[in-house]
Order: structure tokens, then sequence, then C-alpha cells
């Protein structure tokens, strides 16, 4: 595992912020991660999906509502859920088009209870900034989010705002042109493998996929992941946490 840092430029904050990216830790051991955290002392910390799968929750998800409690330990933490929390995902099987499940009130319960701040296509207010969580929009053939939500966000004031997709491909065409000051998305796992710089393949996008690592368009940030669910291995492509500059001189 890597760390990764970018700078973001954001006009409309008084002071720079310094940003974890948590994404897509699948339930592989959190120690690690929260070892890199507490040497990287971020002001706020961002899981945009992933962090566990259905069938854990129901069994009670113990390792990631402990990552969540040491997170939010260290800073202010949000987390969102991505199409894993709602077992919209293949399971091997690529033909299968799921159909998302509710997440239990027990489970949503038990991240307040870490102190998270568990935001299902829903936006919570920080410090004068606000914070929105984007919801995965998988349902058997579509891949779409919750465009009501985009736009109760899109109307709210002038202040600094922050969105969790934990979907890379929703940039463009749904979250491109709201005004956001940062995106953070994860998902694509890097392409899984990389060659020449490029993602081989990515849920959601395909065989070359665009949207895979880095920054979009100088606003939405995009992680290779913490973890993994597959047993394919990874090639050219660190699993990553990312830190981001949001303001400031770069």
């Amino acid at each position: 595992m890597k760390t990764t840092h970018y700078h973001v430029p954001c006009q409309r904050l008084a002071s720079p912020l310094r940003i974890a990216l948590a994404s897509d830790l699948h339930d592989n051991p959190y120690e690690p991660v929260v070892r890199l955290l507490r040497q990287e002392k971020p002001d706020l910390i961002l899981v945009p999906g992933d962090l566990t799968d259905d069938s854990t929750i129901r069994r009670g998800a113990a390792a990631a509502l402990a990552f969540l409690r040491e997170c939010a330990a260290m800073a202010p933490t949000f987390y969102s859920p991505g199409n894993h929390e709602v077992r919209c995902y293949h399971g091997g099987n690529p033909f299968r088009h799921p159909t998302p499940v509710p997440i239990p009130d027990a489970y949503r319960r038990a991240v307040r209870e870490t102190g998270a701040c568990f935001l299902d296509n829903d936006f919570a207010f920080l410090n004068g900034m606000t914070v929105c969580g984007l919801s995965s929009g998988i349902c058997k053939e579509q891949n779409v989010p919750d465009l009501p939500t985009l736009e109760r966000f899109r109307k709210l004031g002038g202040t600094p705002k922050i969105l969790l997709s934990h979907h890379p491909e929703y940039f463009m065409p749904y979250l491109r042109e709201l005004g956001m000051d940062l995106v953070v998305c994860g998902h694509a796992h890097g392409g899984h493998w990389r060659l020449f710089g490029r993602g081989i393949y990515a849920p959601g996008q395909g065989l070359l996929p665009k949207y895979t690592s880095g920054v979009v368009d100088g606003v939405c940030v995009i992680s290779r992941g913490l973890g993994d669910h597959t047993s394919i291995p990874r090639l050219f492509n660190e699993t990553e946490l990312v830190m981001i500059t949001l303001g400031g001189t770069e």
C-alpha cells in the first residue's frame, strides 16, 4: 500500500484542509490503514463506499465498525455506501444483474455509535462546509445516482461543498456541472491491471476505462482503493491511501 498526495484548489476555504480518502477496504485488514492515517494526521476522513458488504453487515461488520471508530477518533469521518453495501455486485457471475437491498437500521445505528457520519443520499454540515454522501445507484441493468439528492445539494448556498460518490463514472454526466469543490470516488480499483499508465477494466466502465485513478477536471479525485474482493491479483497497481490538500498553495 502506498500513500498518494494530491492538491485541489478551493478559493472558498479560508485555510487548507488535509483530507484522507479511504475507499474500497472490502473487509481487508484495517490496521495498516490506521497506521498511515496516524502518520498523515488528516483534518477530515472520507470513506466513499465498499468498506464492507451486505453479508458481512448482517453478521455485525465488526471490523468495518472498528475501522470507523479508529477514524472518528482521529478526525471527523464521513461514510457513504457503495455497491457492495447494498449487494449490487456480480459475485463471480458477470451476467448477474442484482437488485439492491436495504441497509439494515441496526447497521446505521452502529455506524453512528462509532462517531462517524453515515450519509446515504444525504448531507451534513461541518465548520461552514457541506458534505454530501451519494449512494450507489446500481439497480439491475441501470447505474444512475439519486438525482433528487443531487438537485437538493446543488440548491444549497455558497458554502464549500464536498461530495462522496463511490462511482467515478457518475462524474462527467451527473456531477461535473454542479459546482462541487471536491468529489471523491473509488470503485474502479485502478483498473485492476495497469499497463502503460492505463487501467484495463473497471466495473461500470468496461475495458480500457477512462476514470480509474488520479484527478479529473481538477475536482474529482479517484482512489485505486485500499483492498480487493477478488482472488485475481493486481498488476502494476498498488493499493493506496489518498491524501488531498484542499485549498491553499500546492
